[in-house]
């Protein structure tokens, strides 16, 4: 080989690994770009995932993808989607329905492909993780300092025409949630970085209570409270310290008290003309009467249910339920992942979701118990953020909301062979 070909040669290398950090630091940035709103998550997203697709190449993609569908999970998510199609095929919206399982198809490939493009580039982990931790806590401070005292700017942004700082509040509970998840990648980020990262990400992570109650996101609290449990429970599989575990287990209890008291004593409710299955301080009255509506919608179609994202249209095909009669009207999503699957898609569809649900979660935790790595530990903190968080606030159909728990998972997952328990703390 001549100079000049060893030259082209190191300068194409140059070229591709700069272009694998520009999609690597795009995906992560996506996440704290979610405080600006989700077409900002999504372009960002996009384009570093486009990117990483194109530089992954053809034939590794296609490997990625042939072997996770002949994986437990690739085929348990095969079943679910086909336990929904029934229900799909006989929507009251069928276009509505199909476009929600494409959409998420397209999800799950992203998945795919992302972890395939990170899992076999470790060499961006530091830089991914320096991204996320700088990212959010800038879109912390940011969106801290607009809400309290800047609230007219998200009230402009969004068209709304009373300055109230309530609106504010509003505008970043997407954010709240989506915090929820971000907790244990910052934890398992600052472990891997060290020194001044690990100070930065713990700190965040100390702070998000206090910006879940300052966006009043109960949510969120029940989300980071259920992280935290179960980082606790298996962390006791990992030490076996008396001391330790009791630390643990005071702290969560103190933390499950607070929320409980501060709940009690922030939230209100004036009298219902019905009797709420759960203290109206803990969920609203509208939040349970909408649950109700949703079950018996359920109990209407309960095999394969009314398809996919339609459930707020359903309540208008049938006689109105009497509490709704006796209460002012209500949307029809119950914002309750399991509550809307099983409206939705039946008794088959939920079912099959949980089965995949439960086995992802066995799966890891199987890993986690077999080496102890810290990625594991995270990605079961997200899972169970995730699906206790979705008990209580968007649509499990949201696409915001779907990306932000793959994205997280995937880069925890991806990198967890790489993650060295005792990494460098140079603090670079």
């Amino acid at each position: 080989m001549t100079a000049t070909e060893t030259e082209n040669s190191i300068s194409a290398g140059n070229w591709r690994h700069r272009a694998e950090a520009i999609a690597s630091i795009m995906v992560v940035a996506s996440l704290p770009c979610l405080v600006v709103g989700p077409v900002t998550f999504a372009v960002f997203g996009g384009i570093g995932i486009l990117l990483a697709a194109f530089l992954n190449g053809w034939e590794a993609n296609v490997e990625a993808l042939r072997k996770f569908l002949r994986s437990p999970i690739g085929i348990a998510i095969i079943f679910t989607f086909a336990a929904w199609a029934p229900g799909t095929i006989m929507s009251l919206d069928v276009g509505e329905s199909i476009s929600v399982v494409i959409r998420m198809i397209l999800f799950t490939v992203v998945g795919i492909l992302l972890y395939d493009f990170l899992n076999n580039r470790p060499q961006l982990l530091r830089l991914q993780l320096k991204t996320i931790i700088i990212g959010l806590f800038f879109a912390y401070f940011l969106s801290t300092i607009t809400m309290v005292f800047f609230p007219e700017v998200i009230a402009q942004i969004k068209g709304y025409d009373l300055m109230e700082k309530h609106y504010g509040k509003l505008f970043f509970k997407r954010y709240a949630s989506a915090s929820v998840l971000f907790a244990p990648l910052l934890v398992w980020g600052g472990l891997a970085l060290g020194n001044r990262w690990r100070i930065m990400a713990f700190g965040i992570v100390l702070l998000l209570p206090g910006y879940f109650v300052l966006l009043e996101s109960r949510s969120a609290i029940a989300g980071l409270l259920a992280a935290f449990l179960i980082f606790v429970l298996l962390i006791g599989f990992r030490y076996r310290n008396k001391m330790i575990l009791i630390g643990l287990w005071s702290v969560v209890g103190l933390g499950i008290a607070g929320a409980l008291s501060y709940l009690a004593a922030r939230y209100t409710s004036p009298p219902v003309p019905f009797d709420p299955i759960l203290p109206p301080w803990l969920i609203d009255p509208h939040r349970q009467i909408i649950w109700m509506n949703t079950i018996n919608l359920a109990e209407v179609k309960p095999w394969f249910g009314w398809g996919i994202n339609t459930a707020n249209f359903a309540i208008n095909h049938i006689e109105s339920f009497t509490i709704a009669k006796e209460y002012p009207p209500l949307p029809g999503h119950p914002h309750n992942w399991i509550v809307e699957v099983l409206a939705e898609t039946g008794v088959f569809g939920v079912l099959s979701l949980m089965g995949t649900v439960l086995l992802s979660a066995f799966l890891i935790l199987k890993k986690y118990l077999a080496n102890f790595q810290k990625g594991y530990l995270a990605v079961m903190s997200v899972f169970g953020g995730f699906w206790v968080s979705s008990l209580f606030n968007f649509s499990i159909w949201s696409a915001w909301w779907q990306m932000v728990f793959v994205v997280v998972s995937t880069i925890i997952l991806a990198n967890s062979n790489f993650h060295n328990r005792n990494s460098e703390t140079d603090g670079q």
